[in-house]
């Protein structure tokens, strides 16, 4: 993610992996489909990073 993907959420949120996607129903299902795949995305990118020090 880049800094200001989570702007609309506010600071009650901080971290992602305090983010509860299926709290978020004020947003769509598009939009929370959308902070999904955003976050496993990056996350597999982090991880094959990762395997690449070894």
């Amino acid at each position: 993610m880049i800094k200001g993907d989570l702007r609309e959420s506010g600071q009650r949120l901080p971290y992602l992996q305090r983010l509860r996607i299926g709290k978020l129903s004020h947003w769509s299902s598009f939009e929370r489909n959308g902070i999904r795949n955003t976050i496993t995305r990056k996350l597999l990118l982090l991880y094959r990073q990762v395997d690449r020090l070894d």
